[in-house]
């Protein structure tokens, strides 16, 4: 009996232990978890905060109350849009942000600038297309890096005009789809795509509310773009009437797109048994959390395969416009200290797969530069600060005017 009682006695004790450390696990997680305003708990780790689940059932009242704004009132920024998710309210001027467009949507200095559909006066005309980096959110007119880049080539003594098409919250599928909308009938000598890393995930996403886990002022769907046999297929096009959205989202499963919402999962905003312990449901939302940015890895990533095929279509279009394409980096504030210490950014090998397809401008070391061996945050604000878009925009005319020197040298 005595021999039977040994392992009897590890075995408790082991399970005394297992249980212990469990149980310092799950507080440790409690005391971490961040609660929010409206209803999910974050992760803070390494600069990022990752949602935990469950998550909250969507508060239909208060979202529906965000859509007002976007129903016959002149109190948003943005407007729905059928065919783009959404775009700026035309005709309008927010002087408490610095910001003004024009009767398309695009960034000016008064709502009153307009533009002639074809350039002018032997005028160049440069596009700029893709999401706040490069409309220039937080930063008045000519501050953004589009009037600097206008600026710095109308000094070299170059007639050139720059027209601002980026767009706030913007997948790269919905700067291609203003580009062939509204872009390409200004008839641009060159476009430029302001390429932000990010913006692979919202290419795989339709609802901005999952993508942001309920922590968003744009409660609107957008078009989004599958991969059938190669293939480039419009999905979600028109987007979801703004007065049906809180009926999809109240019973999104039955929502015959939603298995194309990569960011929905059901089971994840349902109180499962083992989403009360917070120490397991920090481990299935660090599983899912990798498993997403798995999505945007080359070369089969689903997410980096349907940026190539986006960006290659988009160069495409332009080019049959007789239009040259280009690609401006966007590097964002939480890469950039990776990049200062390494001469190099973890996504390098996405960057090397751009330049297979068009020139891409670079303007990390401009950017360095001008912090001349400070903090880098002095490049960031809310997203790029003054001197960051100072930056962007010399380095993009330094390009510009490397390129006409060249080309006049090669004649």
């Amino acid at each position: 009996m005595i021999l039977k009682r040994k392992p009897i006695l590890g075995f408790t004790f082991i399970l005394v232990i297992v249980v212990f450390n469990f149980v310092i696990f799950e507080l440790g997680t409690r005391a971490l978890l961040e609660q929010h305003d409206h209803g999910y708990e974050y992760l803070p780790i390494l600069g990022k905060k990752i949602p935990v689940p469950p998550y909250p059932p969507i508060q239909l009242s208060k979202f529906e109350k965000t859509i007002q704004n976007y129903r016959g009132s002149d109190n948003s920024i943005l407007v729905d849009d059928p065919r783009l998710g959404w775009t700026y309210r035309p005709d309008t001027k927010f002087a408490d942000r610095g910001m003004a467009h024009n009767n398309d949507g695009i960034r000016t200095e008064t709502p009153q600038q307009t533009y002639p559909q074809a350039p002018t006066d032997g005028r160049l005309r440069i596009a700029l297309f893709g999401d706040s980096h490069t409309h220039g959110d937080g930063a008045d007119y000519l501050s953004t890096w589009g009037s600097k880049l206008q600026r710095k080539l109308l000094e070299s003594g170059k007639k050139v005009e720059v027209l601002n098409f980026g767009v706030g919250g913007y997948g790269m599928d919905q700067a291609y789809l203003r580009y062939l909308e509204i872009g390409v009938k200004y008839e641009p000598d060159i476009v430029i795509f302001g390429f932000s890393v990010e913006n692979m995930l919202r290419n795989i996403n339709i609802f901005r509310y999952y993508y942001k886990h309920g922590a968003t002022g744009i409660p609107l769907s957008k078009p989004r773009f599958i991969l059938e046999e190669d293939k480039l297929l419009l999905i979600n096009s028109p987007t979801v009437p703004i007065s049906k959205i809180p009926v999809v989202l109240e019973n999104f499963s039955d929502w015959p797109l939603a298995e194309h919402e990569t960011f929905y999962r059901s089971d994840e905003y349902q109180d499962r048994f083992w989403h009360q312990s917070r120490f397991l449901s920090v481990v299935i939302a660090l599983i899912r959390h990798h498993q997403l940015r798995r999505l945007d890895d080359p070369p089969n990533g689903e997410a980096f395969r349907l940026m190539i095929k986006i960006i290659t279509e988009f160069r495409d279009h332009v080019e049959e416009n007789n239009g040259q394409f280009l690609i401006a980096h966007l590097p964002p504030a939480n890469h950039f200290e990776y990049f200062q210490k390494n001469n190099r950014f973890k996504y390098e090998t996405t960057l090397e797969y751009l330049e297979r397809l068009a020139p891409v401008i670079r303007p990390e070391k401009s950017m360095l530069s001008a912090v001349d061996g400070g903090s880098v945050s002095q490049l960031f604000a809310d997203h790029y600060s003054t001197l960051g878009h100072e930056a962007i925009g010399h380095a993009l005319g330094n390009f510009l005017v490397d390129q006409w020197q060249t080309e006049n040298q090669s004649q």
